[in-house]
């Protein structure tokens, strides 16, 4: 997200991970709070959001 040239380009990525998240979500039965949390964990630091990153991807792959 720091990354983000713009707001249209943070806006993508936003909604692509927050896209990818809904799946986990689900899957986990967490809490719209517990997103939260966690989103607001990982746009704060960077790794916690290459950790989610990673859960989402491995989650997707399998």
């Amino acid at each position: 997200m720091q990354q983000a040239n713009g707001s249209e380009e943070r806006r993508q990525i936003e909604q692509q991970f927050e896209t990818a998240a809904a799946k986990v979500i689900a899957a986990h039965q967490l809490t719209p709070e517990d997103y939260h949390r966690i989103s607001a964990s990982a746009q704060s630091d960077p790794g916690v959001a290459a950790a989610v990153t990673a859960a989402v991807r491995r989650w997707m792959s399998l």
